[in-house]
């Protein structure tokens, strides 16, 4: 397989992978996160939901929301509403 955006490098030369992965680095984070996302074959829902739960494990505030249906974009009314109820109420707890 040579996927477009890693080359292949994720199975052909894991340490390349790794390098370029969130959760290598996860003990950096400091920040709270908040993540929605839709499945997609480059970043798979497992990848946002591992994230999240290291965080949570690490103590840091995440959230990890995923959209099932959805492409890049977002588009059912429900997932929309959804998506900037959650976006305003994490904005108005971490911006203050």
């Amino acid at each position: 397989m040579d996927d477009p955006v890693l080359r292949g490098f994720g199975i052909r030369d894991p340490a390349v992978y790794a390098r370029s992965s969130p959760i290598t680095f996860i003990r950096q984070v400091r920040t709270p996160t908040s993540a929605m996302s839709v499945p997609l074959y480059r970043v798979p829902s497992a990848a946002d939901e591992e994230f999240g739960h290291a965080m949570k494990a690490l103590g840091i505030p995440s959230a990890t929301v995923i959209y099932p249906g959805e492409g890049h974009a977002i588009h059912d009314p429900e997932h929309l509403a959804d998506l900037d109820k959650r976006t305003l109420e994490w904005l108005d707890r971490y911006l203050k």
